[in-house]
């Protein structure tokens, strides 16, 4: 029970750290600035230059689609930073284990204390950036794909699990990286592929849709990454 409440005291302080930290400026007011043109109802691609994927800029609008106004977004965006972390935090300790899920989740509070651990170490990782909530989108999925189901309601847990692995590699493609972890983990079969797969393109045709923010944009952003990718860092 000590080490229960110790490890959560820890947990609440990385959230807290997660919401104070200096993080990253640059990205994070770029990102904001990006909601702001978006909630004035301008397009990346259109009417100005961005090359990332626009889940994040999403999540920010709403701040100023509520209303409110000027850099006060940044609060709003770390809140998300704190709920993201919070969420993956949750759904590691739900992944399933070898030991009784009513005991201690020796394995899922590792992976808590993993991701803490590299947080901290490396403080621009998990700021207002697409890849900070891609991860609890990504650890819930692997959670779902994992969880045992009653025959009647596997088919909607698996599909579930295939929409939020879609946002996760929508908002990030970089977590297609991690779409291996389907195949190691959690039981295999063609009809379970069939309604993961189907979740993920349920995601893209309907944010798509809803976004207007089209495949072909898309597909731009992964080329033009790619092409960043052989020139180096900003610096560079």
């Amino acid at each position: 029970l000590g080490l229960r409440a110790a490890l959560a005291a820890l947990l609440a302080a990385w959230l807290v750290l997660l919401f104070l930290q200096h993080g990253q400026p640059w990205d994070e007011s770029e990102h904001a600035h990006v909601a702001w043109l978006i909630s004035r109802g301008e397009s990346p691609l259109r009417d100005f230059f961005q090359h990332h994927q626009p889940l994040l800029w999403s999540l920010l609008a709403l701040y100023f689609r509520a209303g409110l106004r000027g850099p006060d977004v940044l609060v709003w965006g770390r809140v998300i930073v704190v709920l993201s972390g919070l969420l993956a935090a949750a759904a590691l300790l739900q992944l399933p284990g070898p030991e009784d899920r009513r005991r201690f989740s020796t394995g899922g509070w590792l992976g808590v204390v993993v991701l803490m651990v590299l947080t901290v170490l490396v403080p621009t990782l998990f700021v207002i950036r697409p890849e900070t909530i891609s991860v609890p989108l990504l650890v819930i999925a692997l959670g779902l794909w994992c969880k045992p189901a009653a025959p009647r309601r596997e088919a909607a847990i698996v599909a579930t699990a295939g929409l939020l692995a879609g946002a996760a590699v929508y908002s990030s493609p970089r977590f297609a990286l991690l779409g291996g972890l389907f195949i190691l983990l959690g039981a295999q079969s063609r009809r379970r592929w069939l309604w993961l797969i189907s979740g993920c393109a349920a995601f893209l045709a309907v944010y798509t849709a809803a976004s207007g923010y089209t495949l072909g944009m898309v597909l731009f952003n992964l080329r033009y990454s790619v092409l960043l990718q052989k020139v180096g860092g900003a610096p560079h």
